[in-house]
């Protein structure tokens, strides 16, 4: 069962973001689900080099198999660590935004960072 007031935070997050967007001269934003929060955020954390096994645990996902069952480490550092690695790429969407004089609120880009 979702939490409760959560339709309407996301009613009123829906309505600030039409409110930029249009001061800004732009489309309204295609519909969108809270989901695509942690499918944003684990895409991110790919991108931040984040590897997938940790990414996972943070979402909360089970892990499959025998690894599941008998690896029951809490992986609490790791999951700072890639929360931080996360962190640094939204900052860095942020900023990117800001130099375009444009709000954050624009669709990421998720591709692969070029090779160091």
């Amino acid at each position: 069962m979702p939490f409760s007031g959560f339709s309407k935070a996301k009613r009123a997050l829906d309505a600030k973001i039409a409110e930029i967007r249009n001061a800004d001269g732009r489309k309204p934003m295609p519909h969108w689900v809270l989901h695509d929060l942690r499918r944003t955020a684990r895409s991110l954390m790919s991108r931040a080099g984040v590897t997938s096994d940790i990414a996972e645990r943070v979402l909360a996902h089970v892990i499959p198999g025998v690894r599941g069952v008998y690896d029951r480490h809490a992986y609490l550092k790791e999951k700072r660590d890639a929360l931080e690695r996360l962190a640094k790429v939204v900052g860095s969407i942020i900023v990117e935004a800001k130099g375009r004089k444009q709000h954050a609120i624009a669709t990421p880009d998720l591709s692969p960072l070029p090779a160091a």
